[in-house]
């Protein structure tokens, strides 16, 4: 008797699926007709519009930047089990006094970067089946977020996002074990700018309550150039395919009602990959301890980019970076000389605000030669705070600010542009959310 393929991929399923350990997890109603599943889905619509000055030693004018960027979108029902996901993208400028990270601006402007170039385009169309156990498969435009977002994000801080194109399937068959698994065609990353690439992703995380998870992973990008080139080492025409293997403990232990201890460590490897520069050679570690409190919240991490001898970092292209290494974002690629970031982290919870706070310790994991010959380590500290005010489960409003003082003059010229000048960045933001 033969099966067609997708009964042949239902069989196989089941039949891993011994002893009663898969669990309906991804398990949705159908919608009764097509109508219906259009009716009764859900909203993926959302306005953000956001003021955002930088004051940057060495650029003649200040960046002021006035943006608004819109989701439309729409996730149906499933139907037959399917759904299917459709979202637009809008990013509007209503000035244009910064340079915004595209191709459309020439480099020189005399204004610092705000990385929010207009843009209208499909930001996620994919189909998801739903009909296998415990199992999503989606196949199409979408977002890829892992873990803490540190390897892969849609880098949700930016106005326009990055977004993928390929397959993906989630499967949780195994109670408390979520496996991963993608295939990634090309990526449209926040300049806008699509690149071809050819990445494929293993993930694994095993949940032993809501609280605490181990997660293993390998990132394998074949990819020639993902925008980090200029500033590696390697050169403008090296290639930066490469591997990533890794190990991920986070969570949060309990010691009474309203105490708990706070934990992080991690561990990843990164290595040359098909035709990668055998240089490119360095590893990632991440170790914190902090408390909450009630509504408080207070940690320390220490956060780890090795150098390959000083000509090459570790590079995370991929990922949501703000959250990492300050909020100014002066380290959007990994300085040749490495990355070792010591930060305290400060949260308070109070009625509907939210207060943050972050202070910042760079340095470099091999010394860079300064402007006045010496050596150094210490590319400067930062300072960042913000406020959010959650009106409603629809509209919030945030005020940040980030200040990055530079420590030892770094590069052998005023002009390197792996130098990380002074910079002061603020901003006011509005969500609304359908």
């Amino acid at each position: 008797m033969s099966l067609r393929p997708s009964h042949l991929i239902k069989r196989l399923i089941a039949t891993a699926c011994f002893g009663g350990l898969c669990m309906p997890v991804f398990a949705e109603e159908n919608a009764s007709s097509f109508t219906d599943a259009l009716r009764e889905g859900t909203s993926l619509t959302q306005f953000r519009a956001r003021y955002e000055h930088v004051d940057q030693e060495g650029k003649q004018d200040n960046a002021n930047a006035y943006t608004l960027r819109s989701l439309i979108g729409w996730r149906t029902k499933p139907f037959h089990d399917v759904s299917v996901t459709a979202q637009l993208i809008n990013v509007t400028q209503f000035n244009h006094d910064f340079y915004d990270n595209s191709r459309r601006v020439p480099v020189s402007s005399t204004y610092p970067t705000v990385g929010d170039p207009d843009i209208t385009d499909i930001n996620q169309l994919y189909l998801e089946y739903l009909g296998l156990p415990s199992t999503s498969i989606k196949a199409g435009r979408q977002l890829v977020q892992l873990d803490n977002v540190r390897f892969f994000g849609n880098v949700e801080f930016r106005q326009a996002s990055q977004t993928f194109d390929g397959f993906s399937a989630t499967n949780k068959s195994i109670d408390k074990l979520t496996l991963y698994t993608a295939h990634l065609d090309s990526v449209r990353q926040v300049t806008t700018i699509k690149r071809d690439v050819d990445i494929n992703i293993l993930h694994a995380t095993y949940q032993w309550n809501p609280l605490n998870a181990i997660t293993a992973y390998g990132y394998f990008l074949d990819a020639q150039n993902l925008g980090q080139n200029r500033n590696t080492g390697l050169g403008l025409n090296a290639d930066h395919s490469h591997k990533d293997y890794g190990l991920r403990l986070d969570g949060e232990l309990p010691i009474d009602k309203e105490l708990s201890l706070l934990y992080t460590a991690e561990y990843a490897d990164q290595s040359a990959y098909k035709d990668g520069d055998s240089r490119i050679q360095a590893h990632y570690a991440r170790a914190g301890l902090g408390a909450r409190l009630h509504q408080t919240s207070l940690r320390f991490d220490q956060e780890t980019l090795s150098s390959n001898d000083g000509v090459y970092g570790f590079q995370t292209p991929l990922a949501t970076l703000h959250p990492f290494q300050g909020w100014a974002d002066v380290f959007t690629t990994t300085p040749r000389q490495g990355l070792i970031d010591r930060y305290l982290t400060f949260s308070q919870k109070v009625a509907q605000f939210l207060i943050t706070s972050e202070l910042h310790y760079f340095e470099s994991d091999t010394s860079f030669a300064t402007t006045n010959g010496r050596r150094g380590s210490l590319y400067g500290h930062e300072w960042d705070v913000g406020v959010t005010y959650n009106q409603s489960a629809q509209s919030s409003f945030k005020v940040e600010l980030a200040k990055f003082y530079e420590g030892d003059i770094y590069g052998v010229s005023a002009g390197d542009p792996s130098r990380k000048r002074d910079v002061e960045k603020f901003w006011v933001t509005w969500i609304y959310k359908l």
